[in-house]
């Protein structure tokens, strides 16, 4: 399980990206619309033919933030592709 709750304080990198700690309790997840934006982008542009490191390069030249802050790598966007059933 990716969440714990033992841990009351858990943020955003305990949760798969489109997924944010609900503001009322923090062991809860609600949907974080702009992620699953994103992620619709992703699988859009993979069933277009993008490899992993062409989505991850778009994104960066989009200014489509990461979650962590950084660039996008394509292993993040390999994660999101395999989590949503497309790989």
């Amino acid at each position: 399980m990716w969440m714990t709750k033992k841990d009351p304080h858990t943020y955003y990198h305990d949760r798969p990206y489109g997924l944010r700690p609900d503001p009322n309790d923090r062991l809860k997840s609600v949907k974080d619309y702009e992620e699953i934006a994103t992620i619709d982008t992703i699988k859009q542009r993979w069933k277009e033919g993008d490899s992993y490191r062409q989505i991850a390069k778009w994104l960066d030249g989009e200014k489509i933030p990461a979650r962590s802050g950084n660039k996008w790598h394509h292993q993040q966007v390999t994660r999101i592709l395999k989590r949503e059933g497309l790989i």
